[in-house]
């Protein structure tokens, strides 16, 4: 079972978050001296940035899924792959499948935002230490909010405040729950913290 292999893994391991905001360009020493020191599980939330290594590369949806394998080829041939059902069912060797509904939890039109998803797999993995880098929240400008400002955008109606207000209330959310068995740590500045 993939969850099992998952959580074998990572049991007693830091788990580094890298979801694609500018601030993995802003503050890469700070985040690569984290990785070097600390030797975490390192995934990439739904982007793969080229100038980091991952452990996986964790996709919500087929738009990004897609993008990565253009735009970078060669990462994303070399990097195993976490992928929710709702991208495929049955995965290449590199892919290892998590089924969308134990990720999920609904109450917000935007529910299915990526590192919220990656937090609660995280969480039924058992993963008590998880740091994110690059969850800096939307700007106004699309461009303003990617490293890669060719990411295609998940949010066609540019409702950013509405997005960034939903985002909050959800990991406030995912926080209240899991306070007791998992610490969260920003290392960079997040306007979700």
């Amino acid at each position: 079972m993939v969850l099992e292999k998952l959580k074998k893994e990572m049991i007693n391991r830091k788990v580094l978050l890298l979801a694609p905001g500018k601030s993995l360009d802003s503050h890469e020493e700070r985040i690569k001296s984290f990785i070097q020191r600390e030797n975490p599980i390192v995934i990439a939330v739904n982007a793969i940035h080229p100038r980091y290594q991952y452990g996986y590369v964790f996709f919500t949806n087929m738009v990004r899924y897609e993008y990565a394998r253009v735009a970078y080829l060669d990462q994303f041939n070399k990097i195993p792959k976490i992928l929710l059902s709702n991208i495929k069912t049955h995965g290449e060797d590199d892919e290892l499948i998590i089924n969308f509904n134990l990720v999920i939890k609904r109450g917000w039109e935007h529910f299915d935002n990526a590192v919220i998803l990656c937090l609660r797999m995280m969480n039924r993995l058992g993963c008590h230490h998880v740091h994110i880098a690059g969850f800096d929240g939307f700007r106004t400008a699309y461009n303003e909010s990617y490293f890669d400002v060719n990411l295609p955008t998940l949010n066609p109606d540019n409702k950013w405040d509405e997005l960034n207000k939903e985002i909050k209330d959800m990991f406030s959310d995912f926080r209240r729950a899991t306070e007791q068995t998992m610490q969260v740590v920003f290392l960079t500045e997040s306007i979700y913290e």
